[in-house]
């Protein structure tokens, strides 16, 4: 009874609560990332658009300044702003191609077909991308989309004669089902996707030759197939586009290489009498040929494949109406199947013949030649194209016909006279025979007019093979400034290395369709009469505060170029190569040092490792020399925005330290530039010495008033940071290289509440170079205030260095010069003036930058009218501008041009416009009419 009770009262009970694991870890997740203070990042979506290279880097001017700017900036990774409108077509620089006996095709008619077999895993292959960039076999073509297939990214181009040849047609494939490769036997194909890329070329197209540095910019000892990406204008991006972010994931497992020829024409021909002209109606077995009579036939394109099939074809000339009457009176009555050839491929002194023989005619009433060559699987394999001899007995191989069915010259005398006794006797004996089982006609000697040969050959083989084969070709990866073959080397980069294989590749494994470009930008430098190992200090001077100090923090990695491979100085068998970086990421100027090792030879780069290569010259005007160099590479994977603009890169480059100075004041003021010339005593090997830039870093002693200057503000923050003053007197003390800075409140700029943003202005009078319009501070030198401030302000608030924002300011107006001045030399010396009156500080020691303001209309005109050599001004206009986009200032009382924020400069624009008048009866009416108004300046073009 107690045991059933029990039962009964486990039954009653309510279940027991289910655990929630999943809830469970997401609350311990939440205390996890708050006790560590995690920050989640920030999705972002990666777009690959076009890789635009610049031979020359410093042309990539950086927006924003004068065109005769003392010290040019350029942007070190280029740009890639959003346009207005549709640009002009880039050049497409990207690709792979491939390199192969089978793709020497010198005339006829000529197609190629190149079947691409892709890992087809998801994590490489995306279906459903690749069916939106190509058309898919068997799919019904969208009225008005065109032949399936004749719709792709790629520009396919081949090695011609005359440069790279356009095919007549091209088509390109995608093949349905996840195992659409084609079986072969003792391969695995299981898993693999199909590209098909189909070409064709007419009679009237170029042969394809080699390729040739000089036509091609490649040196390749077979003809090439390329793919390249080509950019299309993409309206949703407002750039252009390729499909590179989709095709640079696939993985190329294997390849089949497939040409057909129709039409081959010049042949090498001989027989057993001599050298025949193949342009001219030949016999090919001589004029009494008899059985074992030989024709050779040679084309380097016959003997140097390995055929899948062979076809002659020629018109006879001459040929009776029909075999059997004509060997009507032959003794066994030959037939058109009674002439055979035996056909095959002699390859030194054998001659290696089918084991059928082929019929000569191909009926009782021959016309044409058509002839179908038996292949046995020796033949036809994969050599070295012959050495070029007019005289095919000379070849190591050569086609050969072998007459062995007799066309009966050798018995034709006999028949024919023993034809004539029997009718003499007849006659003799008064019969009257008829005369037509008496005659014999004189045996057909074959003669063609013309000897044309079609064929088919391929070639199957992994991407990457192990050793040479036959049938073998060569992958490359095709880089906007070179190439590199996708072969194995057993080699290593340097003798000593043994640590990288170099430009080794996987043999008989999958390899990357396309070469890896995925930093946002990278900056190649080349080196001359470099003899490494040695050590290098590059001086890289930078335009201090172009980097956006809100960009997203980003190391800069630096690398070295061996054996088309980029090998990191940083990380590595290399690493501890970059022995400093005084430029802190690209963001001030200083001294990277570098330790340079030996390298080995590339194709990645013009002249890498020691080639002097050649390349096409800019419009195709002729071969340029590129001199041997080794090359360095600076990438950065994201935020460009946070790199300062470059002026200079200078190797050699040595860090002097001023001494021995008179006066402790004199370290105050920057060392201006040019000022040293040489060494104090002769130094051994050191021709020249430059000092193109200003010093930095000076500071002179402590004298009493700046002591109790600092002491008093000292004892008023007490290294705390409360007031807007005591941000801007904590700063100025810290950082003598300002030379103001204004704490702005948060109400001010609108922002919440405990956000403090300090504006800084960095000293520029004496340094060189900086642009006197719109000095900025570095972006390290920002994070080094934030840094210093960290400990001194109060908890909750959150402190924003940055540079100010910079207005300029342009001025239009009518200008009546003087009569007797030059109004060119006038023109200028008042731009100079105006701009010297409108940013003071940019020109005279001791002028203040003011933050926010205003400047009036009257001052300005007051101030041109002063000038000597000006009569008098009219229709006064004010434009700021913004983002390079001018904006009128609408006029009314007390007309003028004010910073519409706080954190606003105005400054002088590098150029203004002034209209002269040439009257010295104009009235003044204004610049109100639509003749007097500019574009892109009074009124902006949708």
């Amino acid at each position: 009874g107690d045991l059933a009770a029990l039962a009964e009262l486990a039954r009653s009970r309510p279940p027991a609560p289910t655990a929630d694991w999943q809830r469970a870890a997401a609350v311990l997740e939440i205390a996890q990332r708050n006790r560590q203070g995690f920050v989640p990042s920030t999705p972002e979506r990666v777009v690959w658009h076009h890789a635009y290279p610049a031979v020359d880097a410093s042309a990539v001017r950086a927006p924003g300044q004068a065109g005769d700017a003392a010290a040019p900036r350029w942007l070190p990774f280029g740009a890639l702003d959003a346009a207005t409108q549709r640009q002009a077509l880039p050049a497409a620089v990207l690709g792979w191609a491939v390199a192969s006996p089978l793709l020497a095709l010198a005339e006829g008619s000529r197609s190629v077909q190149w079947l691409l077999g892709l890992d087809g895993d998801p994590a490489w292959f995306d279906d459903v991308a690749m069916q939106r960039l190509f058309a898919t076999a068997g799919a019904v073509p969208v009225d008005g989309a065109g032949a399936p297939g004749s719709v792709h990214p790629f520009q396919v181009e081949c090695s011609g004669a005359e440069g790279w040849l356009v095919p007549a047609t091209v088509q390109v494939l995608l093949l349905p089902g996840a195992n659409s490769y084609p079986p072969v036997p003792g391969v695995d194909s299981r898993g693999l996707r199909s590209l098909q890329v189909s070409i064709t070329l007419h009679e009237q197209q170029a042969a394809l030759v080699p390729a040739t540095a000089a036509l091609h910019g490649i040196d390749a000892p077979q003809p090439l197939l390329r793919l390249l990406l080509r950019p299309a204008w993409d309206a949703s991006f407002e750039r252009h586009h390729t499909a590179y972010q989709t095709l640079a994931r696939l993985r190329l497992q294997r390849w089949r290489l497939a040409v057909a020829v129709s039409g081959l024409a010049s042949l090498v021909l001989r027989n057993d009498g001599g050298v025949l002209d193949a342009n001219k109606p030949f016999e090919p077995f001589g004029l009494a040929p008899a059985s074992g009579a030989r024709l050779s036939i040679g084309h380097a394109e016959l003997v140097a494949k390995s055929l899948d099939r062979l076809v002659f074809r020629g018109a006879w000339m001459g040929a009776p109406a029909s075999l059997v009457e004509h060997y009507r009176n032959y003794e066994g009555s030959p037939k058109a199947d009674s002439f055979t050839l035996k056909v095959g491929l002699r390859d030194g002194v054998g001659f290696n013949p089918g084991p059928n023989t082929v019929p000569l005619f191909s009926s009782d009433r021959p016309t044409t030649l058509e002839l179908v060559a038996p292949l046995q699987p020796e033949t036809g394999r994969l050599m070295q194209a012959p050495a070029v001899s007019d005289d095919v007995a000379d070849w190591r191989r050569c086609w050969v016909w072998e007459l062995a069915g007799d066309l009966q010259h050798a018995a034709y005398p006999a028949r024919a006279l023993r034809k004539s006794i029997e009718l003499a006797a007849l006659l003799t004996c008064g019969e009257k025979p008829k005369a037509d089982g008496y005659i014999v006609n004189p045996p057909y000697t074959p003669k063609l007019k013309s000897l044309l040969v079609d064929y088919e050959a391929s070639a199957e083989q992994p991407a990457v093979l192990a050793a040479a084969q036959r049938n073998s070709g060569v992958l490359l990866h095709l880089h906007p400034f070179g190439h590199e073959w996708l072969v194995p080397a057993a080699r290593r980069e340097t003798p000593t290395d043994t640590s990288d294989p170099g430009s080794a590749w996987p043999a008989n494994q999958a390899v990357p369709l396309l070469p890896a470009y995925l930093a946002e930008g990278e900056l190649y430098i080349g080196l001359a009469l470099v003899q490494a190992p040695q050590r290098l200090s590059l001086l890289v001077q930078v335009a201090e505060g172009s980097a956006d100090p809100a960009a997203a923090a980003q190391p800069l990695h630096w690398s070295v170029l061996s054996g088309n491979r980029w090998r990191s100085l940083q990380t590595g068998p290399l690493e501890g190569s970059l022995l400093a970086d005084g430029s802190r990421g690209g963001v001030q100027s200083g001294i990277v040092e570098l330790q340079l090792p030996p390298v080995a030879p590339s194709t990645v780069m013009p002249g890498a490792g020691g080639i002097t290569t050649v390349m096409p010259a800019a419009g195709g005007t002729g071969p340029t020399t590129t001199a041997a160099r080794y090359w360095l590479r600076l990438q950065r994977e994201r935020a460009l925005e946070g790199v300062c603009d470059l002026i200079a890169l200078h190797p050699h480059a040595v860090l002097a330290e001023r001494a021995g100075t008179e006066s402790s004041d004199d370290l105050a003021d920057p060392l201006a530039a040019n000022l040293v010339s040489g060494p104090l005593e002769p130094l051994p090997g050191l021709s020249k010495l430059l000092q193109p830039y200003s010093g930095f870093g000076g500071r002179s002693a402590e004298q009493g008033q700046h002591f109790n200057t600092r002491v008093s503000e000292r004892l008023r923050h007490r290294q705390r940071a409360l007031t807007p003053w005591d941000y801007e007197r904590l700063v100025l003390e810290q950082f003598p290289q300002l030379h103001k800075v204004k704490c702005l409140r948060a109400d001010e700029l609108g922002a919440e509440l405990g956000c403090i943003d300090l504006v800084v202005v960095p000293d520029i009078v004496n340094r060189f170079p900086f642009d006197p319009f719109a000095p900025k501070a570095s972006a390290d030198l920002i994070r080094d205030i934030q840094a210093f401030l960290a400990d001194k302000t109060p908890a909750f608030a959150q402190v924003r260095v940055k540079n100010p924002y910079f207005v300029a300011l342009k001025v239009r107006c009518g200008v009546r010069f003087l009569p007797g001045t030059d109004e060119g030399y006038c023109r200028d010396r008042l731009n100079d003036e105006l701009n010297r009156f409108l940013s003071p500080w940019a020109y005279d020691e001791g002028a203040d930058l003011v933050i926010g303001g205003s400047i009036y209309a009257n001052s300005i005109i007051n101030f041109i009218e002063q000038r000597d050599y000006v009569d008098y001004i009219a229709g006064l206009r004010l434009f700021t501008v913004e983002d390079g986009r001018p904006t009128l200032v609408p006029e009314g009382p007390g007309y003028h041009a004010s910073a519409a924020r706080p954190d606003a400069v105005l400054v002088a624009a590098p150029s203004h416009e002034f209209d002269v008048i040439a009257s010295t009866d104009y009235r003044v009416q204004g610049f109100g009419g639509i003749g007097n108004l500019r574009i892109e300046q009074d009124f902006v073009v949708g």
